[in-house]
């Protein structure tokens, strides 16, 4: 099993936690690929991911991969 890395994830939690109730994802887009420059994804998959972190640190996802453990969450939320 390939080990998770949880870098990228962790742009995307700090650009959130610090921008997801004043900003839609569309904004915060630049600010995302200010912290994560190696990023890859297109504009529609950083908006796609950029809501999905905002429902999962929110506690409203119910269904997500299993990389997200417990421990991930927290970091995440502390970004």
């Amino acid at each position: 099993m390939k080990e998770y890395d949880i870098q990228e994830d962790m742009a995307f939690a700090y650009v959130v936690n610090r921008h997801g109730k004043s900003m839609t994802a569309q904004q915060m887009i630049p600010l995302v690929l200010a912290q994560f420059s190696a990023m890859s994804r297109s504009a529609g998959a950083v908006i796609q991911h950029i809501n999905f972190i905002r429902r999962l640190l929110n506690g409203k996802c119910h269904k997500y991969p299993a990389k997200y453990t417990n421990g991930v969450i927290s970091q995440l939320l502390k970004a």
